[in-house]
């Protein structure tokens, strides 16, 4: 596929003024089917002016077997209407606008097993299936301009582990593994825009006597291929953070380090960038000063 960049000059949207409103209204419930077995319902109907009304439920099963040990069946439905940018961003005749796009629409399905080993530490594991149809991407027209279409369906299944441990002395860690494998279920093509194997972990630990509290928070992401058919090498960030509790009646402050490395690393750019990977900023500092008035909390 052909990277190409978009012309400096005229980009712009359609029209120059577009209005549309959006209500919802939504509702949940629990009711317990036995003393170990929960269902919780819940239902949300959205109305947009432009792509009109959608009603989509969510349902738990919720069931303990044995003391420590959870077990959920999660299902949803759920919608996402093209943006502004996504039906009227035009940029002269590379880039072109279409106002006929429709809303993407998700089924999703989740099996999760929950383990507690202690009052320190809890386990857990889940597979699932996010299915998207009327998918918005991206697409190349015959003519060679970048139009968003409604491109088909995807269906993403995966695994995900958690650990977590939390401690008297105040100390937490999290480990979280997921692995998704997205297809393309028009051609059965596996898609490699996204990352297949995504690491998060974080560890906080206080210190003198819980006044100051110090992170690391790490993140990895695999692999993906560009648009052009290259691979994305995955990365590793590390950030770093400090707080302090409240002193002085109403202060506290905070700072953060991010990509403490100086990492080099990435997202993947679409057709209408001239970059396959666009890289993010290196080593920056944050530091943040507050005072809150009315006294103690």
């Amino acid at each position: 596929m052909t990277i190409r960049a978009a012309n400096g000059g005229g980009k712009r949207l359609n029209s120059p003024s577009r209005s549309s409103q959006v209500w919802a209204f939504y509702g949940q419930d629990e009711y317990s089917i036995t003393r170990n077995l929960l269902l919780n319902a819940g239902i949300r109907h959205d109305h947009d002016s432009t792509f009109g009304g959608t009603t989509n439920p969510r349902l738990g099963l919720i069931y303990d077997p044995a003391e420590g040990t959870t077990l959920k069946f999660l299902y949803g439905t759920a919608f996402r209407a093209p943006n502004a940018y996504e039906l009227y961003y035009q940029s002269s005749a590379l880039e072109l606008p279409n106002p006929m796009l429709q809303p993407e629409t998700i089924h999703t399905m989740e099996f999760v097993v929950e383990q507690y080993m202690g009052v320190s530490y809890r386990m857990s594991g889940s597979v699932f299936q996010n299915k998207i149809d009327r998918l918005i991407d991206q697409v190349e027209n015959p003519d060679g301009s970048l139009q968003f279409q409604n491109v088909g369906s995807v269906r993403t299944r995966g695994v995900q582990l958690v650990l977590n441990g939390i401690w008297a002395s105040g100390r937490s860690a999290q480990v979280n593994y997921t692995y998704e494998r997205p297809v393309n279920m028009h051609t059965g093509d596996v898609l490699h825009n996204a990352p297949a194997h995504l690491v998060n972990a974080n560890l906080l630990i206080p210190f003198l006597s819980k006044r100051l509290t110090a992170g690391l928070d790490f993140h990895y992401a695999g692999s993906r291929r560009t648009v052009a058919g290259n691979e994305a090498p995955g990365f590793v960030v590390t950030n770093m953070m400090l707080s302090s509790s409240r002193f002085f009646g109403g202060f506290e402050l905070s700072g953060s380090i991010y990509n403490l490395f100086d990492k080099q690393y990435g997202y993947l750019g679409g057709d209408e960038h001239r970059e396959e990977v666009i890289y993010q900023d290196g080593r920056t500092a944050r530091l943040k000063l507050t005072y809150t008035f009315g006294g103690s909390r």
